[in-house]
């Protein structure tokens, strides 16, 4: 896969109306393409999805195995 591949499964994840499922499936998605391509950048991937409204919001979110109870309703 390429950028461009990469950026338009974050743009479609950004439409998700709901910003709890939006960031669970941002999620989900990163571990599964964290797993298949060595070259890709999750964090970047993540923000692109725009799981949150703010930027400060994002760096406390965390990392896949930490707690996302602060996020969730």
């Amino acid at each position: 896969m390429t950028d461009i591949n990469f950026g338009m499964l974050a743009f479609a994840v950004s439409q998700i109306w709901k910003r709890r499922d939006r960031w669970l499936m941002a999620n989900a998605l990163a571990n599964m393409l964290e797993k298949q391509f060595s070259d890709f950048d999750r964090e970047r991937f993540i923000a692109e999805c725009r799981p949150t409204e703010g930027q400060d919001e994002l760096r406390r979110l965390g990392k896949p195995g930490e707690e996302y109870s602060s996020i969730l309703p």
